[in-house]
């Protein structure tokens, strides 16, 4: 399925399911479809109907918290404990996260099985959003550059951010950056964490791995850009983390305007079937260090 088909995938909450989502339920009807996109389809929906205007902030916030429910378990996504993290350019960034900033973010992945984002405003300029199909990025890679495959699936280590103070900074064993041995391609796909790896083992990657890394960002970036999209206010999309890439475009409000904002949710969960273990293994070393952090008094 193309980005292009998958944008057109929309279901819409209607009035009285947006009702039972405000009174602190998801309608029977609604879980059904949410599921069936990551066990039937394509791993990824576009709900539409999310007003914040009648919901509010927290009222959204509580919403998504409702909807990712019933796909897996919500993971806090900082030191500071949030379990719903609000996507806002920040002046103040010493954890130097993309959510933070307004400068693009090229096609990557996260560490968590599934992610979510509700769009709350956007921006004047820029902030379109990028997915790749990870099926049809192996398929191009196949086809333009078959060389790369083999380093890509033999992987690298991952690193982790300095500021988390990771017990476990590097991963121990190498972490395939496309894999296929569950079928469906699979990608984990992150050059920060994979720069932090390097940084920690005092070495650059080999020639060849460099080589299939920008050979596989270019076409990402190719693809990525053939169908960008705007999430309206109101939108939220949920996506399998290993099955698609994901990114966006810079952005820029003048001042005066409302500050382009977003709700992010990480998921633990298996609703999409098997990976390669260390891909969950990336998201529970994630989750120990953002908790051991909440517990630490002199932070």
């Amino acid at each position: 399925m193309s980005r292009l088909a998958f944008a057109q995938l929309r279901r819409r909450i209607a009035a009285e399911e947006l009702a039972a989502l405000r009174a602190g339920a998801v309608p029977q009807a609604l879980g059904e479809d949410l599921r069936a996109a990551f066990t039937a389809g394509p791993r990824a929906i576009i709900l539409e109907g999310l007003d914040p205007d009648t919901l509010g902030v927290e009222g959204a916030e509580a919403a998504l918290a409702l909807l990712g429910a019933e796909l897996g378990t919500l993971s806090v996504q900082s030191p500071r404990g949030e379990r719903i993290m609000r996507v806002e350019k920040h002046a103040d960034n010493p954890e130097a996260r993309g959510t933070m900033t307004d400068l693009e973010l090229r096609p990557h992945t996260d560490m968590h099985d599934i992610l979510a984002l509700a769009s709350i405003h956007t921006a004047r300029e820029g902030g379109e959003s990028m997915l790749v199909d990870v099926a049809e990025l192996h398929a191009e890679l196949a086809r333009r550059h078959p060389e790369t495959l083999a380093p890509l699936q033999r992987g690298y280590w991952f690193g982790s951010n300095p500021v988390v103070r990771s017990l476990e900074p590097i991963s121990a064993e190498r972490v395939p950056l496309i894999d296929t041995t569950h079928g469906r391609p699979m990608a984990c796909y992150n050059g920060y964490f994979l720069r932090q790896a390097m940084i920690r083992r005092g070495e650059e990657a080999d020639p060849e791995l460099v080589d299939a890394l920008e050979k596989m960002g270019e076409v990402a970036m190719e693809l990525a850009v053939r169908d960008l999209f705007v999430l309206a206010p109101g939108e939220v999309l949920f996506w399998h983390n290993w099955s698609w890439l994901h990114g966006r475009t810079s952005f820029r409000s003048p001042p005066g305007d409302p500050p382009r904002m977003l709700l992010r949710l990480w998921l633990r969960s298996d609703i999409a079937g098997p990976v390669h273990p260390e891909y969950r293994i990336r998201a529970e070393i994630i989750d120990r260090d953002h908790l051991r952090m909440m517990e630490r008094e002199d932070l």
